[in-house]
């Protein structure tokens, strides 16, 4: 009797403490529980000695406990895939038995699996490094949610917290960037006198790199490998040393990445003589990222030494053309006249070195950073000679179009006439090496398109631009194309010789407007599609087609910063016509910009307006009118800076008119420059020169002549003195003839001088004086 009261108060004591210790994942509130997620773990495959037998409920919960364990193990090394749970913390901690499609009985459920089984944090770190490397967002707050009850556990002596529990959660911070967390953690390790592993270390290193913050991550690389209590692998070391140099590579903003990248190369060096372990040596790959960083920051030289290095190891690596590659592809970028030549001697290198390396053989990498080097110096003729190698000879096929591109851009940006024709003559050899490779990526796209349309533009050449353009819109290719070749195709129509160019670039706007409601809502025409068109209208005197053209622009896009640069060139197509209504023209729509300048500061007319304005008056001996638009526009507020050329134009009005106060109002016109403090330049003094010269004042002529030989800046010419030595022969005063020699002598003494201008000027007149006579 005695024996069963001992063994049932035993029994009792031992189910009221796993009761007790069931605080540990006590079920919160079905109110406050968290909707079911998906963990990603693996489902084990059901064999006949995983299934439970009807007896189940006999074994002992020892058995039960190893075959949980098992399950798990298989779980954190098999690959994960979706499996839906209820509670992952419940799941990591009992296996899936403790759950039910029933969520009102699964309280019970819990209540009853935490009476009958113990923690095993083994059994938990295991689980929680899977949840740690899931992608399941919330894993880390899951994460630490289990760690603060093993901690509360602890402090009431029920529960200790092991090294692989606290790996499981920091890693699941750091793998999510969460790096002050992370950095907690590991504080609090050492508080339980736990010390972190090595992919405790490793972990908060990778957080660092891929949060940026690589000064804290290279210290973090040098606790871990001057912790005497943690293994550090060689393969860990370098790999981490690598992908720091690979991060700092990337730091464009970063002038000293470069050298920051040298450094860790000598740094890891250092390590490895330090330790005396020969496999911790950089590799291949960290020399390549440092000889990367290098190159992309146009210090060819330091990679080409870094290199060097490399190949005069101790212990050659396996040959390989990437690192060459990288050098290469920074002597192609830089700055440097020779970096095409040392491109040159490093492919015909490599050809050497092909002869007893058999796998070290030039690739598409390697001719494309040699083309490249030749297309940037403006030589297209070498750089299409090694792309015909590259293809022909070697038998190296391009991946991309990209050396086809570079040598089309450099053929159309050079002086050869028969540029544009070698870019169409490019595109067709991209069609038959898409053709008969199969590759797809190899067919013209629109940037040759557009390159070659921009080539036939730049020579003036617009029917074959435009011909290149109607292929574009019939390549079924090409899904979505933009309005550059449009402009380019519209540049090359402004620029040509053609009388009906202004009709060709409206046809092709009203195209292009009809295409974007239609089909292709990318070509809506922008600011630099009218600019163009309406080029085309300037250059011909078209004032009534740039007028349509620039209504059409007012109606389609929004005021910019071309708006003042469109009204303008309308102006100056009027104003350069011989049309008699010009100037109302312009004064009609220089009022118009003032109206539209009260909705939008983009239409405010500047002084370049004003100007065209101004000279449209002028040159049509309405220089009242000019003399009032100058003065306008000095008194318009947002007209801050103003240069000499609406001036000048004034001044050249009074003097081709017949005005009789034309001195007076040079006068004028000189008086508001002192005020506006513009300074006068050569035509300035050489208009006031004609005004006084053809009036019968040659006092005053001279005096403008003296100022200009003692203007610091302003020299005279031949037409000067001569202008001037006209005048006093005209002149009707008694020491005319007198004034008239002296000029003559000083001419001469100018003459004698050698200056090759003075001399040129001083054969133009005696050559129409001659025709004169």
């Amino acid at each position: 009797m005695i024996r069963r009261l001992y063994l049932v108060v035993i029994v009792s004591i031992g189910l009221f403490l796993n009761r007790v210790s069931g605080f540990l994942l006590q079920p919160e509130s079905r109110e406050s529980r968290p909707t079911s997620c998906k963990l990603h773990v693996l489902t084990p495959p059901r064999s006949r000695s995983d299934v439970a037998p009807k007896s189940a409920a006999m074994k002992s919960k020892r058995q039960k406990s190893k075959r949980k364990v098992h399950i798990i193990k298989k779980f954190s090394r098999r690959k994960p895939k979706d499996v839906t749970i209820q509670d992952p913390e419940l799941f990591a901690l009992f296996g899936s038995d403790a759950f039910a499609d029933d969520p009102i009985g699964l309280e019970d459920k819990r209540r009853d699996a935490l009476s009958r089984i113990s923690i095993n944090l083994n059994k938990l770190s295991t689980i929680l490094t899977t949840w740690s490397r899931s992608n399941v967002s919330d894993a880390d707050d899951r994460c630490y949610r289990v760690l603060e009850r093993l901690r509360n556990g602890d402090e009431n002596g029920r529960f200790r917290v092991n090294r692989s529990v606290y790996y499981a959660v920091i890693n699941a911070f750091a793998r999510r960037g969460k790096i002050q967390q992370a950095e907690q953690l590991r504080e609090e390790m050492t508080q339980y006198g736990l010390s972190p592993n090595g992919a405790t270390y490793v972990a908060l290193w990778d957080a660092y790199v891929n949060s940026g913050r690589l000064e804290e991550a290279e210290v973090i690389i040098h606790e871990f490998i001057g912790n005497s209590d943690v293994v550090a692998t060689p393969r860990q070391i370098i790999g981490m040393f690598t992908k720091t140099i690979g991060a700092w590579a990337t730091q464009a903003e970063d002038e000293g990445a470069a050298d920051e990248c040298r450094r860790l190369l000598y740094d890891l060096r250092h390590v490895g003589h330090c330790v005396g372990d020969p496999l911790i040596r950089p590799s291949l790959a960290t020399y390549t990222a440092v000889i990367d960083a290098h190159a992309k920051r146009g210090r060819a030289a330091d990679a080409e030494a870094i290199l060097v290095e490399m190949l005069h190891e101790s212990e050659p690596f396996e040959p390989s053309i990437v690192p060459i590659n990288a050098m290469m592809s920074g002597w192609s970028k830089s700055h440097a006249m020779d970096g095409a030549n040392q491109c040159k001697n490093w492919m015909q290198t490599v050809k050497t070195m092909s002869a007893s390396k058999p796998d070290l053989k030039p690739d598409a990498n390697t001719y494309t950073a040699l083309i490249e080097a030749y297309s940037k110096r403006k030589q297209p003729r070498l750089a299409e000679q090694y792309l015909t190698e590259m293809i022909q000879e070697a038998g190296v096929r391009p991946k991309t179009i990209r050396p086809f591109s570079m040598v089309m851009n450099a053929y159309a940006k050079s002086r050869d006439p028969h540029g544009a024709t070698k870019c169409r003559r490019l595109t067709q050899q991209l069609r038959k090496l898409a053709r008969d490779t199969g590759n797809n990526r190899l067919r013209p796209n629109l940037i040759t398109y557009t390159t070659t349309i921009d080539a036939f533009a730049r020579r003036g050449m617009a029917m074959p631009a435009e011909k290149e353009l109607r292929d574009l819109l019939d390549d079924k290719s090409i899904d979505d194309p933009t309005v550059v070749p449009f402009n380019s195709c519209l540049n090359a129509w402004a620029k040509s010789k053609r009388s009906d160019a202004p009709e060709r670039c409206q046809r092709l706007l009203n195209e292009m407007m009809g295409l974007s409601k239609r089909r292709y809502p990318s070509l809506l025409p922008n600011a630099v599609t009218f600019t163009c068109v309406l080029e085309a209208c300037r250059k011909r005197c078209r004032g009534e087609v740039a007028e349509k053209v620039l209504n059409q622009m007012l109606e389609a896009i929004p005021p910019n910063e071309d708006s003042v640069r469109a009204f303008s060139m309308t102006l100056q197509a009027f104003s350069s016509s011989n049309s008699k209504e010009a100037p109302e023209e312009c004064r009609r729509l220089l009022n118009k910009m003032l109206d539209l300048s009260k909705d939008s500061a983009f239409y405010a007319p500047n002084a370049i307006t004003y100007t065209i304005v101004i000279k449209a008056f002028a040159k049509r001996g309405m220089v009242e009118t000019a003399e009032e638009l100058l003065v306008e526009m000095l008194h318009q507020p947002n007209i801050q800076l103003v240069n000499v050329y609406p001036f000048n134009s004034v001044l050249s009005g009074v003097g081709k008119s017949n005005v009789q106060d034309a001195p007076d109002r040079c006068e004028r016109i000189l008086n508001l420059m002192e005020q506006h403090k513009v300074v006068p330049d050569f035509v300035t003094f050489t208009t006031l020169l004609v005004v006084y010269a053809g009036r019968d004042m040659a006092e005053e002529a001279e005096s403008i002549l003296r100022q200009l030989q003692g203007h610091p800046s302003i020299k005279p010419n031949a037409i000067t003195y001569s202008t001037v030595a006209d005048a006093w022969a005209k002149s009707n005063a008694t020491n005319a003839k007198d004034r008239h020699r002296r000029i003559l002598d000083e001419m001469q003494r100018e003459l004698a001088k050698g200056d090759k201008q003075f001399v040129a000027d001083v054969s133009h007149i005696s050559k129409m004086a001659a025709r004169t006579s």
